[in-house]
């Protein structure tokens, strides 16, 4: 299912943004003359610690979170300790679940692009940059249309007050930096897998993330 946090609405999805895959080479090299993307077991992306760059995320995979106003413990039915509030936190493991994580490179309203959090560009020291998102996801959809599949702009939650069901298109707040766009497919291979995207290389290219800084947006006639 796709997210069902009500402030997660699917028009967004087409508005002014580019998608970007940070990657090290010779990956991205790879993944571009091949017309593929790599995809991990999101539980991989769960780590013990949040870490500052995050490529660790203890909430990762969430699904939901119970809380409680108050904590019994019993004994033959009869309570013999109480505690305050509490919470319990759900996460999907399923080994299934295939996660590709790209950035929304955005555009302000005079059509330049917004500054990249110095986080991200520590990423990978190559981009494959997505210019015709269109195409792009619709060569995704279209090849992996037997598949279960899933792809989305990350919600990000507060994770102090948020509470009932999440999805895996969810994600804490702390990491809204990643302005992350989602792609989950699912498999019954065990490990990470090559997810084929035909024509890749016709819907982007490649630079060095360093140059991504000197980009300019412009707008022209058709030729």
């Amino acid at each position: 299912m796709l997210c069902g946090c009500p402030s997660c609405n699917p028009d967004k999805e087409f508005k002014n943004f580019f998608l970007v895959k940070f990657v090290e080479d010779p990956y991205a090299t790879d993944m571009w003359e091949n017309d593929y993307l790599y995809f991990n077991l999101l539980k991989k992306f769960r780590g013990k610690e949040r870490t500052a760059d995050g490529r660790s995320d203890p909430r990762e995979g969430i699904t939901r979170i119970d809380r409680f106003d108050r904590i019994s413990i019993l004994k033959e039915d009869q309570v013999i300790a109480k505690g305050g509030k509490g919470k319990m936190e759900h996460y999907n493991s399923d080994y299934r679940v295939k996660s590709c994580s790209l950035y929304r490179w955005e555009l302000d309203s005079d059509l330049q692009f917004l500054p990249i959090d110095d986080r991200i560009l520590h990423k990978g020291k190559k981009a494959i940059v997505i210019q015709d998102k269109i195409g792009f996801l619709k060569s995704f959809d279209e090849y992996n249309r037997a598949k279960t599949f899933h792809r989305h702009v990350i919600h990000y939650f507060d994770p102090e007050t948020a509470t009932g069901e999440l999805s895996l298109l969810c994600k804490d707040k702390f990491f809204s930096f990643e302005k992350e766009y989602r792609l989950i497919v699912m498999s019954d291979f065990k490990g990470p897998m090559k997810v084929k995207i035909p024509n890749l290389k016709k819907f982007s290219f490649i630079a060095d993330t360093k140059d991504l800084l000197t980009f300019k947006f412009s707008l022209g006639a058709a030729s």
